[in-house]
């Protein structure tokens, strides 16, 4: 009978135990929404927190078209200064890219100080197309009088005689180091190497190594004192 009544008391307290339990601890199902339901939340706040933070870092579309406007303006303006400061060199007297049958060059004749021009034009075609591009002054018998009266005024030692005129001979040699100074400018030798390209079929990289040894030409002369 003792054994009886702590068996009955046993399984009255396990009951007890199994209805408190069921009580306190939700069903599987229960537990398994209720963590879902988390972890979507979660992610929902997550999603919606990594979309904000884009919105600050990424400007809008119309201040992307405004900086690649800007970007595209500043270029074209630099293009259009480095055309222009090519073609303002003092010296310039012809833009390289410009010439044409339209618009020739003209190639004078240098005499007691001036550049003339003459009665008689030589004319040379354009590589690219064939139309007379460039004109050359030429001289006949007629017109040679001019120079003959130059050279009649140039002493037998010259004008630049290192004994008799030596600041003369000294300011030339001055002058040639000059120009071989511009000729090494980025600007003033691509500008002659233009120019050689369009009466010549070379190359960009050949017409300016003809620029550059005459460059390292006068750089040698200037050094004699030469001019």
């Amino acid at each position: 009978m003792e054994s009886e009544r702590i068996w009955l008391l046993y399984t009255a307290e396990k009951q007890e135990r199994r209805k408190n339990l069921t009580k306190s601890t939700p069903p599987l199902r229960t537990i398994i929404a209720m963590e879902s339901e988390r972890i979507w939340l979660l992610y929902t706040a997550e999603k919606q927190e990594r979309g904000k933070n884009l919105r600050k870092s990424t400007p809008p579309l119309r201040t992307i078209i405004v900086i690649v406007s800007i970007v595209i303006l500043v270029l074209v303006c630099a293009s259009l200064l480095a055309s222009v400061s090519v073609h303002s060199l003092p010296f310039a007297t012809v833009d390289a890219e410009g010439i044409s049958g339209s618009q020739p060059a003209k190639v004078h004749n240098l005499v007691q100080g001036k550049w003339i021009g003459s009665s008689t034009w030589n004319t040379i075609v354009d590589p690219l197309n064939g139309e007379p591009f460039i004109k050359i002054a030429e001289v006949d018998e007629t017109g040679t009088q001019p120079f003959v009266e130059s050279l009649s005024q140039c002493p037998k030692h010259g004008l630049r005689n290192p004994f008799k005129s030596p600041e003369r001979y000294l300011l030339y040699g001055d002058i040639t180091a000059k120009a071989a100074h511009m000729l090494s400018v980025p600007k003033v030798s691509d500008f002659f190497t233009r120019l050689i390209q369009r009466a010549a079929p070379k190359s960009y990289q050949q017409a300016l190594g003809e620029v550059q040894v005459t460059q390292k030409f006068l750089e040698n002369f200037s050094g004699d004192q030469v001019s």
